[in-house]
């Protein structure tokens, strides 16, 4: 909690058609809800509602660990702890979303010039 200063945003997408390939380019992460593969649509409110639960649920989970007054909840976030360490040390920093914005115009450009992607439809492989 304490050691943790970075600053994140959770994108939900439009109620009609969710997040463009372009927008959905821009986040570091992607999440998706298990959801009835008969009817594997929730609306925004739903997605909110069962995102914010799980953080919360997860945020509780990380209290009772560090606190020994606090009883265990038996929770989905404590049964199911988040797997991916976003905390790892690495012997350089990472770099920032705008260095990535900077990088990606450059990596096209290069892929281009050795002829590997057609510049004029560069996401067709």
């Amino acid at each position: 909690a304490a050691q943790y200063q970075h600053k994140i945003a959770i994108v939900f997408g439009r109620e009609d058609r969710g997040l463009t390939n372009e927008e959905l380019a821009l986040a570091n992460y992607h999440l998706t809800i298990p959801v009835n593969s008969e009817y594997g649509v929730l609306n925004v409110a739903a997605a909110i509602q069962l995102v914010c639960y799980e953080l919360r649920m997860h945020a509780l989970a990380q209290q009772t660990l560090t606190s020994e007054k606090i009883e265990p909840h038996k929770t989905a976030a404590a049964q199911m702890p988040l797997t991916t360490n976003l905390s790892m040390d690495w012997d350089e920093p990472l770099v920032t979303h705008a260095q990535m914005q900077q990088f990606y115009p450059h990596m096209e450009s290069m892929l281009a010039d050795i002829d590997f992607i057609d510049p004029k439809n560069p996401r067709l492989l």
